[in-house]
């Protein structure tokens, strides 16, 4: 059933790139962008189910890096069925506080819309102590954080900089990031390994 509800999740993302790849005229939406020397950081919408943040890492060279951020509960609810034409849909139901919250995948995405996961985690980005405000914007800010961390890293070649995106420890950076977002060094996202492809291209 988890395994079921991975590939559902993986699979609405590959077909929404490649629907935008296909479809140029139906590009996604640029909700704000930043230039750097080597990379363009575009902030976009993504229309799948649980879509916290998505944000392109634009290279000169393929492949580009995706970064996306989805809440887990909504990323793990069940089509009951129809009422009226709308989709009914049924989240977990838990008696305890969820372990993990968040969905944080970074992707390889390729010239024709294909992509290939560098690595999948499920994490916990809420900290109880802090407002519901905090909890909402705190992992949209993190994941930004992240990326303008790739243009600021420093490189003669473009090689020597995308060497150093791939030698990245991504959840590292996201707990270090969300720390300063929830102000609280202490909080721990617990990343869980979903998925994890260390080989470089």
């Amino acid at each position: 059933m988890w395994y079921e509800k991975f590939k559902r999740w993986l699979k609405r993302i590959r077909r929404w790139l490649l629907r935008r790849q296909q479809q140029r005229s139906s590009s996604p939406e640029i909700l704000r962008r930043w230039y750097g020397k080597w990379c363009a950081i575009f902030q976009i919408r993504r229309e799948t189910e649980g879509e916290i943040a998505t944000i392109r890492i634009a290279c000169f060279t393929a492949p580009d890096y995706l970064l996306t951020l989805d809440d887990l509960s909504e990323v793990e609810t069940e089509i009951f069925g129809q009422f009226n034409g709308a989709t009914i849909r049924l989240k977990p139901f838990s008696y305890t506080l969820p372990s993990h919250t968040h969905r944080f995948a970074v992707f390889r995405v390729w010239a024709d819309g294909d992509c290939s996961p560098i690595g999948i985690w499920d994490t916990n980005l809420e900290y109880t102590g802090a407002s519901a405000a905090l909890n909402k914007i705190a992992p949209r800010r993190a994941v930004a954080a992240i990326a303008f961390h790739t243009m600021k890293l420093r490189a003669r070649r473009e090689e020597q900089w995308r060497a150093q995106i791939e030698a990245l420890n991504w959840t590292e950076l996201l707990q270090d990031k969300l720390a300063k977002e929830l102000n609280n060094p202490y909080h721990r996202i617990n990343a869980k390994i979903i998925y994890l492809h260390k080989k470089s291209f």
